[in-house]
């Protein structure tokens, strides 16, 4: 049988990409409930370097993090993070996301909402809602203009959304295209 080299090449680099899937199981402090949720979060484990990031950063803390689909009263909310409750070895935050929204602009968001999952996850001081107040009115900017809502964003959220999105999105298109060049190896008459 002869295999040509470039023949090869490419089938051990598809091989590699295909043999080397990650499961969102594999993050014991991250648990999604949907499984669309589970879905993006193994995209953009695979193709961002930025989420794996985000994610070791939680996943090597005392936070544990549910992520919930929800929907929301504001057209404009996509996801939001709260921290539920804080005990001496562990600290449990609950993220609920718009699941109903493109697979591209879903991925952002976790990405999105993850972030400020580490962002607690840095913060250990944060043990109630007064701290994660106090946290958010440090780091971020309030995103309501109502008084009695504390709403807030952080500039670090919002590049991270951003950044996982197009890095996905590269991966993807460099996936699909050493896929593409991925042609079976040519068999020689006499291997049968």
């Amino acid at each position: 049988m002869r295999i040509h080299s470039h023949h090869a090449l490419a089938a051990l680099a598809l091989l590699t990409i295909c043999s080397s899937r990650v499961r969102a199981e594999d993050y014991e402090h991250i648990r999604p409930e949907a499984p669309m949720l589970k879905t993006a979060i193994v995209s953009a484990l695979e193709g961002s370097p930025t989420f794996r990031s985000i994610v070791e950063r939680i996943d090597g803390s005392d936070v544990i993090v549910h992520m919930t689909c929800g929907y929301f009263k504001s057209a404009t909310l996509a996801g939001r993070t709260m921290l539920s409750s804080a005990g001496p070895d562990v600290r449990y935050v609950r993220v609920q996301i718009l699941c109903d929204q493109s697979p591209q602009a879903l991925l952002a968001i976790v990405a999105h909402e993850l972030q400020h999952a580490a962002e607690i996850a840095a913060a250990r001081a944060v043990v109630d809602d007064g701290s994660f107040g106090r946290l958010y009115r440090k780091i971020g900017f309030p995103t309501c203009l109502s008084p009695e809502t504390n709403q807030f964003e952080t500039a670090a959220a919002v590049e991270a959304g951003r950044r996982v999105r197009a890095e996905v999105r590269q991966y993807s298109t460099s996936t699909a295209q050493a896929r593409q060049h991925a042609v079976p190896p040519a068999v020689s008459p006499d291997a049968y």
